[in-house]
């Protein structure tokens, strides 16, 4: 019996040594006080849990684009929460990039598959819009509030009110 469990712990150690460990960042270590406006082409993806991750290569832009025709999130009436319209923020700045990648930290799967995303709408080189916050101590990392996909919809990215920032 000794030697069996001996033998499952190695193996539970072996398994977990070789798994990827990824950040998990909640909505304070953005700094939801800016809120920008990129876009650009993806490069790669990670699709999992917690959050898929996407490698983004910005298209620099001095100005936010007219994103009038953009259908954002309406209010939605949900058994456990109702969750506010997002309309397009009037405060958004174009995010200076400085021609590096960024990482975009999506919401969990199952919240994107019920607002109508999938990982087919992130295939590498497709472009990308989105609406978010960058990362407190990370000028590369960024987390939408909205991803605008190829057929001018937005979905949300996020589930609870946005926190005021914690950001020094």
């Amino acid at each position: 019996m000794k030697k069996k469990l001996a033998i499952l712990a190695a193996a539970l150690v072996l398994a977990f040594d070789t798994v990827p460990v990824f950040a998990h960042h909640g909505w304070t270590y953005f700094d939801t006080s800016r809120i920008y406006y990129l876009e650009g082409h993806i490069v790669s993806v990670r699709w999992g849990n917690p959050h898929p991750e996407i490698v983004l290569r910005p298209t620099a832009m001095s100005s936010v684009p007219d994103l009038s025709r953009v259908k954002m999130p309406q209010a939605e009436n949900g058994l456990l929460r109702t969750m506010p319209a997002l309309p397009v923020p009037t405060s958004i700045q174009a995010l200076p990039t400085d021609g590096a990648e960024y990482v975009i930290v999506l919401a969990p799967p199952s919240r994107l598959a019920d607002w109508g995303m999938t990982e087919s709408d992130t295939a590498s080189g497709r472009r990308l819009r989105m609406v978010g916050y960058l990362a407190c101590d990370d000028g590369h990392e960024f987390r939408p509030e909205v991803v605008i996909l190829d057929d001018n919809r937005a979905v949300r990215q996020r589930s609870v009110p946005v926190p005021p920032t914690s950001c020094s």
